[in-house]
């Protein structure tokens, strides 16, 4: 059972779904219905989870991953336009590739293809930054499963 509260610090609400072996999700809405929407949707895929033994990074590409980010991030970042410039780049890279296929050579084999392209150092580090915010951005926790 998920647990759905008021955080009157800010005014909004908070869902927590806990499951025995795996981690904690937590998510913040402003309204009551999303929150529990919400939480019923992760109890859902960890439930599924747990009885199919079915991890969602199988599943998974870089590409499913920006366009979520994308679509949640939209409208808070300030430089918009060279964000997403930077984020199609990494979908052309490495859009196809799948979430647990991921490693630090594909990374580097990305890195070293920009700058024989001419971009510079700060160009890629940013690409790089960005990439790690999609992966760790809370939004996220609703789509990758750590059990």
């Amino acid at each position: 059972m998920a647990t759905i509260r008021f955080v009157t610090s800010i005014n909004k609400w908070q869902a927590i779904v806990r499951r025995k072996h795996f981690k904690q999700q937590s998510r913040v809405f402003v309204l009551k219905s999303e929150a529990k929407t919400w939480a019923r949707k992760m109890e859902a895929e960890l439930d599924y989870v747990a009885i199919n033994g079915y991890r969602m990074l199988d599943r998974i590409t870089l590409n499913d991953l920006i366009d979520r980010y994308i679509k949640e991030k939209k409208s808070r970042v300030k430089n918009y336009r060279g964000e997403l410039s930077r984020l199609r780049c990494l979908q052309h890279y490495l859009g196809s590739c799948q979430i647990k296929d991921l490693s630090a050579t594909r990374i580097a084999s990305f890195r070293d293809l920009r700058l024989e392209v001419g971009r510079s150092n700060a160009t890629v580090v940013r690409a790089y930054k960005l990439f790690l915010n999609c992966l760790e951005s809370r939004e996220m926790n609703g789509i990758i499963i750590y059990p």
